[in-house]
């Protein structure tokens, strides 16, 4: 995971699947980590990216991600939210 400004330069000299996100310089905090999940949170707009086949418990609703399945979830009302998952993935929040 790196950053780079939307001016800079980017070449890629690998084979693979590219995970790209774009978000203002000048906007709310934002955090993208890279773990598996279990932790309660009350964000207004999150994301889990299966990095591989993946078993979310999503407030004990239990959903398959497949391999590069990308789950948006939008709390406007900032509800606690219960996010389990069996394998790592790429997790993504806006700060309030």
């Amino acid at each position: 995971i790196f950053q780079f400004d939307s001016n800079d330069e980017i070449k890629s000299f690998s084979i693979g699947n590219d995970f790209n996100l774009m978000v203002r310089k000048s906007g709310n905090p934002f955090e993208i980590i890279v773990q598996m999940l279990n932790d309660i949170y009350k964000n207004p707009w999150m994301f889990v990216f299966a990095i591989e086949e993946t078993k979310i418990i999503l407030n004990e609703k239990e959903i398959r991600l497949n391999a590069n399945d990308l789950l948006v979830l939008e709390n406007d009302r900032l509800e606690s939210i219960s996010i389990e998952s069996n394998q790592e993935v790429i997790f993504g929040r806006l700060k309030r």
